[in-house]
């Protein structure tokens, strides 16, 4: 059984996709607007504008007319978009992943 150290080891194995399927569960969604919690915007707020699950630091986050990419440790989300959902398992998610991809005749 493998050990990871952290939340990008887990997902390396995974495609871009199920990433941004990760962080859209964690609330970081377009337009969901977020705070920033470290460097020299801490504590300015932004809006999600894109998810990029190939990068390190994967959000999109537009901040006083910028666009700048972040971590998601580094941001906490202040209000979410309608399409947030979460899980309380990883169990639970796989099946969400599951069903919405199937096609009904």
């Amino acid at each position: 059984m493998a050990s990871y150290h952290n939340f990008e080891q887990e997902l390396t194995w995974v495609d871009t996709d199920v990433r941004n399927d990760a962080l859209v569960s964690m609330g970081f969604d377009i337009p969901a607007r977020v705070e920033i919690k470290t460097g020299n915007l801490t504590n300015r707020q932004g809006k999600i504008i894109g998810l990029n699950g190939e990068n390190i630091t994967p959000i999109l986050v537009k901040v006083d007319g910028f666009n700048n990419y972040f971590h998601w440790s580094e941001l906490k989300v202040v209000e979410q978009t309608s399409r947030f959902r979460s899980y309380t398992s990883a169990s639970e998610c796989h099946d969400y992943i599951h069903m919405s991809n199937r096609v009904i005749p």
